[in-house]
C-alpha cells in the first residue's frame, strides 16, 4: 500500500518470532477471525459465527484510515506471514482527553488480542508498549482501557504492564449481536489508566508543578482531508477509506463536504466495489 502512516517506529524487536507493523486493508478477513474467536462465547453455531465475523470486518474497515493526521491507530503482530495479535489507539476525541469521568477516556488502548497458541509469550504486553509510546507522541501523560470486570486473566495481563485499576463502568449502548458474540457485560467494564512519562513527570503533574500537555490543534477530530490529498496518494483504495473516513465522520464535516459529501463517499465506495473485479484491483 502506499498510503501514508502515522508517524510512529515499529522497530520488531530482535528477540521476538513476530513483528509489529500498522494493518492494512489486506488484514480486515483475517482481524475479524482473530477478534471473533479471542472474544467468542463457547458452543456458537458456523452461521452465526460467519455473520458476526462479517459485522467485525465493517466494523474493523470503518476505523482503518491511516491518515498522518488522524489520532487513531490499528497495530497488528504477525508471524511467518500470519496475525497473531492486534490492538486499536484511539485518541482523537478532544473532549475526552485525559478526562476519567468521560463514557470512554483517551487515549484508550481498546480489541487488544492475541491468538490462542500465541498466548503467554510477550506479544501482547508488545502491543501495549506500541500504544503508550504512540500516546508519548501525541503528547498526553495517560493511556487508558477498558477491560470486562469479570476477566481477571485480562486484568492481571494490564497490571504488569503497569495499569491501575480506577473504578467499575456500566457497558451501556452495547449492540445486541456483541452480546451475542462476547456475552453480556452484566458486571460492568473496569476502567484502567496508566500515567505515562519518567517518574519525575508523574510527581511534577501529581503537585501541579508542570502545566498539562497541550490541547491537540483546533479541528484535529474534524475531517480536514481534501480531494485533492486523497488523489495524490495514487491508489485507489485511497478512495475506499476516504468514502469510509466521510460517512463516519458526519457530525464534524464542514461547508466543504456536508451531507451530500458522506452520501458521495459511500457510492463512490459501492462503486469501487463494483468494480472490483477491473483495472483497480480492488477487492476482498
Amino acid at each position: 500500500m502506499s498510503l501514508a502512516a502515522p508517524a510512529v517506529s515499529l522497530t520488531p524487536p530482535t528477540t521476538s518470532a513476530w513483528s509489529v507493523r500498522l494493518a492494512e486493508r489486506r488484514d480486515i478477513l483475517p482481524l475479524a477471525r482473530l477478534l471473533h474467536d479471542a472474544f467468542a462465547l463457547p458452543g456458537r453455531s458456523p452461521l452465526d459465527a460467519a455473520w458476526t465475523m462479517g459485522r467485525l470486518a465493517i466494523d474493523i474497515e470503518t476505523r482503518l484510515t491511516p491518515w498522518d493526521w488522524q489520532r487513531h491507530a490499528q497495530f497488528v503482530a504477525e508471524t511467518d506471514g500470519e496475525l497473531v495479535a492486534f490492538c486499536e489507539l484511539w485518541g482523537e476525541d478532544v473532549v475526552s482527553l485525559g478526562k476519567e469521568g468521560a463514557p470512554t477516556p483517551q487515549p484508550c488502548l481498546f480489541n487488544l488480542c492475541v491468538r490462542a497458541d500465541q498466548r503467554r509469550r510477550g506479544v501482547g504486553a508488545e502491543l501495549i508498549r506500541e500504544c503508550e509510546a504512540l500516546s508519548r507522541a501525541w503528547k498526553q501523560r495517560t493511556l487508558f482501557l477498558k477491560v470486562r470486570a469479570d476477566n481477571d486473566g485480562a486484568e492481571r495481563l494490564y497490571a504488569r504492564a503497569g495499569f491501575e485499576s480506577v473504578a467499575v463502568r456500566e457497558a451501556a449502548n452495547v449492540p445486541g449481536w456483541q452480546e451475542r458474540w462476547k456475552g453480556e457485560t452484566a458486571g460492568g467494564l473496569l476502567l484502567m489508566r496508566k500515567r505515562l512519562g519518567s517518574p519525575l513527570e508523574q510527581a511534577a503533574d501529581a503537585l501541579q508543578l508542570r502545566p498539562s500537555a497541550p490541547p491537540p490543534a483546533p479541528g484535529f477530530s474534524e475531517l480536514n482531508v481534501t480531494i485533492g490529498q486523497v488523489a495524490a496518494y495514487g491508489d485507489p483504495d485511497a478512495w475506499v477509506w476516504f468514502g469510509f473516513l466521510l460517512a463516519r465522520n458526519a457530525r464534524y464535516l464542514g461547508p466543504a463536504y456536508g451531507a451530500a459529501g458522506a452520501v458521495a463517499g459511500l457510492l463512490t465506495y459501492a462503486a469501487i466495489l463494483v468494480a472490483a473485479r477491473g483495472p483497480l484491483g480492488v477487492g476482498w
